[in-house]
């Protein structure tokens, strides 16, 4: 009996035997291209930056607009396959619900906007209520 467990289990996937979800992109990341509803708004110029820093619980934002970090709360989990962050800016009506994926070391996200539907892609076709981000990983020293 202990046999057809097993098997079973193994056919199934048990849970300790399925992948692990991809750790939080945590660490400093500079964008290298924003969209937001069709086209590019950042960078505008040499002197136009956006950096952002994850951790596993949060995420802060510098830029050139405003030097001082901007910090919020954020989740990340996986869902069918699919790895989700939520930004939450402060009350439930400003969550911005995106999706994401690192590839070497850049980092892309597509959210959108505040009560706006997660995205099911990394699209921001023109008129859309989604931001798309291209980040670079910054190497610590």
């Amino acid at each position: 009996m202990g046999g057809w467990v097993l098997a079973v289990a193994v056919i199934v996937g048990a849970p300790a035997l399925k992948e692990k979800p991809p750790d939080p992109p945590a660490g400093e990341w500079d964008l290298e291209l924003m969209v937001r509803g069709g086209p590019p708004v950042m960078p505008k110029g040499r002197d136009d930056f956006l950096r952002l820093r994850f951790t596993p619980t949060s995420r802060a934002a510098v830029s050139s607009s405003f030097p001082r970090p901007s910090t919020a709360r954020a989740t990340f989990a996986q869902a069918g396959g699919v790895l989700h962050l939520d930004i939450y800016q402060g009350g439930p009506d400003t969550v911005e619900r995106g999706i994401w994926k690192v590839e070497g070391h850049t980092l892309t996200i597509c959210q959108g906007l505040p009560g706006e539907p997660r995205p099911t892609d990394f699209t921001c076709p023109r008129g859309s209520k989604r931001v798309l981000m291209v980040l670079r990983r910054i190497k610590a020293e």
